[in-house]
């Protein structure tokens, strides 16, 4: 069989027979939390308002990285404070190796986001 594909009618024969229930990875329905709040629309919104807000730009002082991979950084943790998880003054937009460089070190950067992210609103 290398290297010979599937006809389409038996890859949703496929699809059909793994789906839901049928999978080996069911977990009787459970979902997520984080995946569904981060699929949420208001979430989203939250997003693309950071990015609107900061000019599609990375906010780390010395970086200019304009488009590209950019993501909204929570400025206090996503996971430690649940009222902040929406809130325009808790995102900044960072580049994705900026970003890199301040997971795990969120109370290192938090001042310095907080000041860059308090002239703009």
């Amino acid at each position: 069989m290398r290297g010979k594909k599937h006809t389409s009618a038996t890859r949703r024969k496929i699809s059909e027979a793994c789906k839901g229930e049928k999978s080996p990875h069911w977990k009787g329905g459970v979902r997520n939390k984080n995946r569904i709040i981060r699929r949420d629309v208001e979430y989203t919104l939250w997003r693309e308002s950071v990015f609107s807000r900061d000019n599609f730009t990375c906010q780390m002082p010395g970086c200019d990285q304009r488009g590209g991979n950019l993501e909204a950084n929570h400025i206090k943790k996503f996971a430690d404070y649940p009222s902040l998880r929406t809130a325009l003054s808790n995102g900044i937009t960072l580049c994705t190796g900026c970003h890199t460089k301040t997971k795990w070190k969120e109370q290192f950067w938090e001042p310095l986001f907080t000041r860059i992210v308090k002239p703009n609103l």
